[in-house]
């Protein structure tokens, strides 16, 4: 081929990349569709969305006008400084346009913004103009980035794996339900990416081919089995994804710029038997006892999952109340107040006790859930928070509570509600540990004196050696017949088997008050509270009370037992457990004065049950199976179909066979490399004579350079290029001959048929 060929292939080669542009384009906006659940929509995405079609158009336009590849990313980022200058700090641009030293100053100024309001934040973080900034300028870069990777090195596998990390690591950061819609968008707009690089290439070889070839359009068989291949793996992810547990970001356990997380389920985990420990916050109060302080409820339960609420929410105000009060007028009341210095915890769930009327010294945006006395953040977090709680304990008498039934939340359905089946032991064994009880109340402290009495232990390795390392009906069951576990089976146990007896329950998780210390703050002792005291404990409704708090775990806490009135002196309490002060019972469990309780594993409550079952294995299986021959199965296609080729006389396609299974088994092919060069490497590296390349260097060559017509092929060529793979192949270690099969290195490396001209 002429040079002056060569020269204007090469034109319409890089002119031909605006379709790859577009998809690329696409698979970008795919990415970042998580980043939603991560910052608030807003102009930020159309800036970003616009900001990445004028980087591709650039990088587009650079290569339209070929100008040498290296001047393609020194446009593209000065585009990206003009663009942002423009959309962010207009006014400290020359002409509005050209960035100045004022402009990086300000753009400074908005990056160390917008790392504060990500360290003190939770998700959803509001799209600020620091944070906006940010997002549009990283979405940017990337850009450049896989423009160069897709466009310049031509490479777009590489890409889609990067956009895939960028996808996922938004999704790792903020833990949410699986969105079918968003995978199938990333998937397509990935495979649509590859497709029109797959036809870039395609009439590239077209237009290098002989003349008869030349009008020929671009074979689609390697098209639709690449199209095949990623369909089945999209439709066998969207049916076996939701049977994988959700990645969860953990609680961090060290020290750290963020500290330790609250996470509101009851997935157990090893955290649990990790000792190591974080200061998370001090606390004291006025109140006579040291309350626990609740972070979430949860009072959802379908037999599998307890599941956090999401009642109605009401913005957090000055002087507004927080929970619900629905003890009647005749229950005394103890009013305290409890002040919380935060010292290593980074959350959206603030601690606090029951019942909260008032809260101050809060700063940023929080709203309240009053029916759970629980309060969430709206914008900002709990790291470095000081704030008084002013609480309202209702305090009724043994004779009261004994008198008063429970339920009438106004929710009992809901509060009440089982599965359809639930294991006989739960429900054989609440009735067998009530009977002989008069009232509720009785049957609430019945169960929980057994719980703590001598029949049962607190154990941390008890529930992974038998398997029941859950809160479901299944691990609930298990766990009676074991009769060993930590707080959550303590507490799921307790609350299911309430259920069963046709009280409305519960769950919340929190902390313990903490372990006293020798400081005094305005004569209030202070109590330290570590990450290793988050703690799950049931609560009972009380018609005309309001939500009572028991504490089943053994050796935790203070079991909640009511005392009589002050003529009444025959007060009989757990033995294994002390007793509320008589002059003083409390609804709350008292502080622990002994060793520090568990801290609950911070995973995602839709991973508690029993497991997967047979049927759902089988479909993750199929689909790790899917994944790892996926590579094979794509290089023996474009083998079989180059082969195909060769029988009917085509010797690129013979000589790309070749390239290929030499690049397959790790030998470098220069793309200035002449075939006879090849040839002389080729038989170098394996020691032998190669006859097969004997046929198929001089049919390239007068396919190559024949006058039009000349280049009649033979359907000898497929069997040269087969036999010259066989012998490649024998000549190569059979680690390099697993590769060549299952992880074809041809796949991303491509110097394509190019490298024989």
């Amino acid at each position: 081929m002429a040079s002056a060929d060569r020269r204007a292939l090469r034109a319409r080669t890089r002119r031909g990349g605006l379709l790859p542009a577009v998809a690329l384009w696409i698979a970008l906006a795919a990415s970042a569709l998580p980043l939603l659940s991560v910052i608030d929509p807003g102009s930020w995405v159309y800036t970003a969305l616009l900001g990445t079609a004028v980087i591709l158009a650039v990088g587009w336009g650079a290569r339209r006008l070929l100008l040498p590849a290296v001047i393609v990313p020194v446009a593209e980022v000065l585009a990206w400084a003009v663009f942002l200058t423009i959309a962010f700090l207009p006014t400290t641009g020359l002409l509005v346009v050209i960035p100045t030293p004022q402009t990086f100053v300000g753009a400074q100024s908005l990056l160390a913004q917008a790392l504060i309001e990500i360290e003190v934040g939770a998700a959803p973080l509001s799209p600020t103009l620091a944070l906006s900034f940010c997002l549009v300028a990283a979405t940017m870069l990337l850009a450049i980035a896989m423009d160069h990777v897709v466009l310049t090195a031509r490479m777009p596998l590489l890409a889609g794996l990067a956009l895939i990390a960028v996808s996922v690591i938004a999704q790792i950061v903020v833990p949410g339900e699986f969105s079918p819609g968003a995978f199938v968008f990333l998937s397509a707009s990935i495979l649509f990416l590859l497709w029109t690089e797959t036809r870039r290439r395609e009439r590239s070889r077209a237009l290098q081919s002989s003349p008869p070839d030349a009008g020929r359009p671009p074979r689609a068989g390697r098209g639709a089995a690449a199209l095949a291949i990623g369909t089945v793996a999209v439709i066998t992810a969207q049916v076996a994804t939701p049977l994988l547990p959700s990645p969860t970001a953990r609680t961090q356990t060290g020290t750290g710029l963020s500290g330790t997380s609250i996470n509101p389920t009851l997935r157990l985990g090893d955290d649990l038997r990790r000792p190591s420990e974080v200061d998370v916050l001090t606390l004291r109060t006025t109140l006579p006892v040291t309350p626990y302080l609740r972070a979430a409820t949860l009072s959802t339960f379908d037999g599998d999952v307890w599941s956090p609420d999401e009642g109605d929410t009401l913005t957090l105000e000055p002087g507004s109340s927080v929970a619900v009060i629905t003890a009647g007028d005749s229950i005394a009341r103890t009013t305290g107040v409890t002040t919380i210095d935060i010292e290593a915890l980074n959350s959206g769930l603030l601690p606090v006790p029951y019942p909260a009327i008032e809260l101050t010294g809060l700063t940023g945006e929080w709203e309240s859930r009053p029916d759970g006395g629980t309060i969430t953040a709206v914008s900002g977090s709990t790291r470095g928070q000081s704030y008084a709680v002013t609480s309202e304990v209702p305090e009724p008498t043994r004779e009261q509570i004994q008198a008063t039934d429970a339920g009438g939340s106004g929710n009992d359905e809901l509060l009440t509600e089982m599965p359809s089946t639930v294991p006989d032991n739960i429900s054989q064994l609440a009735s067998e540990v009530t009977s002989g009880t008069t009232s509720d109340y009785d049957a609430l402290v019945a169960l929980q004196s057994w719980f703590r009495g001598s029949d049962f232990e607190y154990s941390l390795d008890a529930p992974v050696e038998e398997g029941f390392d859950g809160s479901g009906m299944a691990a609930v069951s298990q766990f009676l017949e074991v009769r060993s576990g930590y707080c959550v089976h303590f507490a799921s146990a307790f609350a299911a088997m309430a259920r069963t007896l046709d009280m409305p329950s519960r769950i919340v998780v929190g902390y313990l008050p903490g372990i006293a210390t020798t400081d005094v703050v305005d004569e209030e002792r202070v109590y330290q509270v570590s990450s290793s005291q988050l703690h799950a404990w049931p609560e009972v409704y009380f018609d005309g009370i309001g939500w009572v708090a028991f504490e089943p775990t053994k050796s935790l806490g203070t079991a909640t037992v009511f005392s009589g009135t002050a003529t009444d002196s025959t007060d009989t309490t757990d033995e294994n457990s002390p007793s509320a002060a008589p002059t003083a019972p409390s609804a709350s469990p008292s502080a622990s004065t002994g060793r520090p309780a568990d801290a609950l594993d911070q995973n995602n409550a839709q991973n508690v049950g029993q497991g997967s079952p047979l049927g759902s294995t089988v479909l993750v299986v199929l689909l790790v199976v899917l994944l790892l021959t996926a590579p094979g199965a794509a290089g023996a296609l474009r083998r079989q179909r180059q082969l195909h080729r060769a029988r009917a006389g085509d010797a690129h396609a013979a000589w790309a066979f070749v390239v290929d299974s030499a690049i397959d088994l790790g030998t470098a092919v220069s793309a200035s490399t002449s075939p006879r060069a090849v040839a002389a490497q080729l038989r170098d590296r394996c020691k032998s004579q190669l006859r097969g390349l004997d046929v198929l260097v001089p049919a390239l060559e007068r396919a190559a350079y024949a006058p039009p017509g000349g280049a009649a092929g033979s359907s000898s060529l497929a069997d040269a290029a087969a036999s010259v793979r066989d012998e490649l192949m024998a000549s190569s270690g059979p680690a390099n001959r697993v590769v060549a099969v299952v992880a074809p290195r041809s796949l991303v490396v491509r110097p394509s048929i190019e490298v024989a001209r």
